[in-house]
């Protein structure tokens, strides 16, 4: 599908070249948007990295880990609720309907 550029940063798919796009996306918002996207577009392609690393990691057998060891997830004394009644009943059909 191709794309209509308004900007270096916004575009949009060709369904939107009847200039829709201008009631849907004010001038106010797409300069908003473009501000955004340079304000955070560096760190966010740093964080897709890092996700794609971890995932490798992962996928070779790694598990993850807290980066963190002194955060409350670790040293808390913190629980969970417990497991409903209703859950405890290996009966009840917990993905939907069975099929006969």
């Amino acid at each position: 599908m191709s794309t209509v550029q308004i900007n270096d940063v916004v575009s949009f798919s060709s369904k939107f070249r009847d200039s829709s796009h201008r009631e849907l996306f004010p001038t106010e918002l797409l300069d908003f948007l473009v501000k955004r996207h340079e304000k955070f577009n560096h760190r966010r392609l740093q964080l897709l990295e890092a996700r794609t690393l971890r995932q490798e990691r992962y996928d070779r057998g790694g598990l993850p880990d807290f980066e963190d060891r002194t955060s409350e997830a670790v040293t808390g004394t913190w629980s969970v609720a417990p497991i409903p009644r209703d859950l405890r009943c290996r009966r009840v059909e917990i993905t939907g309907i069975a099929l006969i």
